[in-house]
């Protein structure tokens, strides 16, 4: 077995130290995109399903709906987040690149939003293609590449800056490879074993409230940089951000990007 990716532990430490705030502010964005992954695999027949990279096990439940006969195993590498998983599910926590399972395994693999985080792509889908069954299969969803954000999103650095919050900290949650497109997607797959691939396109709206907006600049991923200030500067910086935004549109306090699907089979 090879040795861990060090990356992998600096991602999962991070997720794990944002698992609450993750589970409230930004799971609920999610969730819709998880349904028409499964929607997309229709796993009413499986025996056996594996929600890799689960998170806090938001989609568990519809998983669980979806695949009534099922024995659902929720796994991320994040500890903090599985933690926060259903407890009437097996919780694992492990390396998507190297699973503990068994060859044949599971039945259906889901992976949402979670393909674009791991070091190899590839090996994350040779594993994923080794535990399925014959005829398993794989679900992906991932983030396309035509996002558009608005003007609210350049205010948050601009007050930062005037703040003194340092520009150059590591969010701990890199982007190793971008997959958001058929062409990127299919070619890790197909090296991964895959070989029959649907895909299928949505579009993410997030338009919040301006506190929605407010909460998830300030308790997620986006919130390093506003970490590093003294807490009576964080209090400032949060305050000049929130009357500078409050009468903008939802559309500037939001953004798009497109979700790609893919369905792969062994």
């Amino acid at each position: 077995m090879p040795d861990p990716d060090p990356r992998v532990a600096t991602l999962a430490e991070r997720y794990s130290a944002d698992a609450e705030a993750y589970l409230e502010v930004y799971s609920p964005y999610l969730l819709p995109f998880q349904r028409t992954l499964l929607r997309l695999l229709n796993p009413a027949s499986a025996r056996r399903v594996l929600d890799l990279g689960s998170g806090p096990g938001a989609a568990i439940p519809h998983i669980r709906a979806s695949a009534p006969s099922a024995f659902v195993v929720a796994a991320d590498r994040a500890i903090g987040m599985i933690a926060l998983a259903p407890r009437e599910v097996a919780r694992v926590a492990l390396d998507a690149m190297t699973l503990p399972f068994a060859d044949g395994a599971f039945d259906v693999v889901t992976m949402a939003f979670v393909a674009f985080h791991l070091p190899d792509p590839r090996a994350g889908f040779a594993e994923a293609a080794r535990v399925l069954a014959d005829g398993g299969r794989l679900g992906v969803a991932t983030w396309g590449e035509d996002e558009t954000i608005g003007a609210a999103w350049s205010a948050w650095d601009e007050e930062l800056d005037r703040h003194g919050a340092p520009g150059n900290v590591p969010t701990g949650l890199p982007h190793y490879q971008s997959l958001g497109t058929p062409e990127a997607l299919a070619a890790p797959l197909v090296q991964a074993g895959f070989r029959a691939i649907d895909f299928h396109t949505e579009r993410w709206e997030y338009r919040p409230s301006h506190p929605e907006w407010m909460a998830f600049m300030s308790k997620h991923v986006v919130s390093d940089r506003l970490d590093h200030l003294d807490d009576e500067t964080r209090r400032r910086c949060v305050e000049a951000l929130a009357a500078r935004t409050r009468e903008l549109p939802a559309a500037d306090l939001g953004l798009e990007s497109g979700v790609l699907f893919a369905v792969a089979r062994r």
